[in-house]
């Protein structure tokens, strides 16, 4: 989960997921399973699912180039 700017709240949570191979789940039930563990404010409003994650060569997860992909495909 990320924060991606958001006109009305400055900032607002999204999660891009990959799948293992041979799994499913929709956005609306990984919605509900956060809401179970999280305060609602920590709930995504936008589920993205991507094919994989942007990592640098020693692993580490790339954030600031999630976030820009998700700003880039915002509507």
């Amino acid at each position: 989960m990320v924060g991606v700017a958001d006109v009305q709240w400055g900032e607002a949570v999204a999660a891009v997921i990959v799948l293992h191979p041979g799994r499913t789940v929709s956005a609306d039930e990984l919605r509900e399973w956060v809401k179970e563990r999280l305060r609602s404010s920590r709930t995504p409003g936008r589920v993205e699912f991507w094919d994989e994650l942007p990592y640098n060569e020693t692993g580490k997860l790339l954030r600031r180039k999630l976030r820009g992909e998700l700003a880039r495909t915002a509507s």
